[in-house]
C-alpha cells in the first residue's frame, strides 16, 4: 500500500459578462468599464457563471 500524499488544489471559478460602452478608443472603453466595476455599478452574479477549473501544480485536472 502506498502512503497518501498531501496535494494543494486550486479552485478557479470564472464569471463573465460583456459590457457595451461608447468610447473614443479601446483603452478609454476599458477604463470606463473598470471604473463602473470599482464603483459597484457592475456586480457579477450566478447568472454570469462560466466555468470551474481545478489546478494541481499549475495543470488543469
Amino acid at each position: 500500500m502506498t502512503m497518501e500524499t498531501e496535494y494543494e488544489v486550486t479552485v478557479i471559478e470564472t464569471f463573465t459578462r460583456k459590457i457595451t460602452v461608447r468610447a473614443h478608443s479601446k483603452h478609454e472603453a476599458s477604463q470606463k468599464v473598470c471604473e463602473m466595476y470599482k464603483r459597484g455599478d457592475i456586480v457579477l452574479n450566478d447568472d454570469d457563471y462560466t466555468v470551474t477549473e481545478f489546478l494541481i501544480d499549475g495543470e488543469i485536472v
